[in-house]
């Protein structure tokens, strides 16, 4: 048993050090796995039992659930290194935790990841999402956000569209991380990467349509930049099927967070400035690029 700790104590600190981990975060992590080696084994396994959002993991302090999912990459690196998955894809997926575990350590000043951060990581652990270039491609299937869905509905579809391309069909999200590259060359890039990634690995979701729902999307943007915005022109890949005013990404996006009064909002960005000169123009969209 000692062995076998051993060595899994060595793989995982070799992703940490891939993944470029903070080198006394890491420390902290490997050295609370080994103290409470038996808890850490059985709280990882039943991590995601149930549904979402009442996975045990979400009953766990901040750290703890940092702890787990840290843990489960063990596993799941040998689940890519069976299907031959580059060790590259795994790695940029992986790094998602670390960027995460950033973000939560900025806006509460305490080390761990919060609980939609650890239900967000279900998609990582079922190997439905991975990083393949600037941009992160999920598995799903179509699925509108009206009335069949949300209760009261949250945005409206056609019947047009919802024919051309019916619910449930299989399709890719697409993801956005927080200060991603979403230059054109970048996402060219990533996009043949996903095409040839999903060809290669996964020819069973026979997807037609990438989809991203994002306030990326959303048509009021040409109000607040110019012609030449990475943001516009990565918004005019997509055929926008639904828009909505809700403001609330977009906020947490370009400010971090929401602020109680327009004065406090910071002006660091020259998109800051704008969208505070034009916040009736912020919303959110869902856009899809059909595959033929």
């Amino acid at each position: 048993m000692a062995d076998i700790f051993i060595s899994e104590n060595d793989k995982l600190e070799n992703i940490l050090n891939k993944i470029e981990f903070n080198t006394s975060l890491k420390i902290k992590i490997l050295e609370y796995i080994k103290k409470n080696k038996k808890f850490v084994f059985n709280a990882s396994k039943e991590s995601y039992e149930g549904e979402v959002p009442n996975f045990p993991i979400c009953k766990r302090k901040p750290f703890t659930r940092l702890v787990l999912v840290v843990y489960k990459l063990i596993e799941l690196k040998d689940r890519y290194d069976k299907l031959g998955i580059p060790e590259n894809i795994f790695y940029d997926t992986a790094k998602d935790i670390k960027l995460r575990q950033e973000i939560y350590f900025a806006d509460k000043s305490d080390i761990g990841i919060s609980k939609a951060d650890a239900i967000w990581f279900r998609h990582l652990f079922k190997m439905v999402i991975f990083k393949l270039g600037t941009l992160q491609f999920q598995i799903s299937h179509m699925i509108y956000l009206d009335e069949d869905v949300v209760e009261g509905g949250y945005m409206k579809f056609d019947s047009a569209q919802k024919e051309k391309l019916p619910s449930g069909t299989p399709v890719i999200n697409v993801h956005i991380q927080k200060d991603a590259d979403i230059s054109q060359t970048a996402c060219d890039d990533s996009f043949k990467k996903a095409e040839s990634f999903f060809r290669k690995f996964f020819p069973e979701h026979n997807y037609r349509a990438f989809k991203c729902y994002s306030w990326l999307l959303y048509p009021g943007n040409k109000r607040l930049l110019s012609e030449s915005s990475n943001i516009l022109k990565f918004a005019k890949r997509f055929e926008i099927i639904s828009e909505i005013k809700d403001r609330e990404e977009a906020v947490e996006r370009i400010y971090g967070k929401n602020y109680r009064k327009k004065s406090d909002f910071p002006r660091n960005t020259k998109l800051q400035r704008n969208a505070l000169n034009h916040f009736d123009s912020l919303g959110y969209a869902c856009g899809i690029i059909n595959i033929e």
